[in-house]
């Protein structure tokens, strides 16, 4: 299995973790702006997930970057802004919706920071 399938995987699994959360309980507890928030937190990560998830298949299908510096940083770059705005909505939050939320952003936060690294 790739190691971009796998960082997929276990990010997959608090950002469901956050949403199954937000919906059963949590959705209850906030209301106004900070729901809002959270929400778009919470769809941004999604957003980001799914980026990353087809930035792995492209990157497979090409058979990589090699040292094509702009090419990579052409993905990385709107990637790790949605994280980090994603981070940021997420805090609005409450409860273990919110520290999911918080787990997941951080791991796509690290996600997208490693591919450019590693160039």
């Amino acid at each position: 299995m790739p190691i971009d399938i796998l960082l997929f995987i276990i990010v997959l699994l608090p950002t469901a973790l956050a949403w199954r959360r937000w919906l059963a309980v949590d959705q209850l507890s906030l209301a106004g702006t900070r729901k809002f928030f959270f929400i778009g937190g919470l769809v941004s990560i999604t957003i980001a997930l799914l980026e990353y998830l087809v930035f792995a298949v492209y990157t497979y299908h090409i058979g990589g970057f090699g040292t094509n510096f702009p090419a990579v940083f052409m993905w990385t770059r709107p990637g790790l802004w949605v994280s980090i705005l994603a981070l940021l909505l997420v805090l609005m939050g409450v409860s273990k919706s919110r520290l999911f939320g918080l787990i997941s952003a951080v791991l796509m936060i690290l996600m997208w920071i490693i591919p450019g690294w590693a160039m």
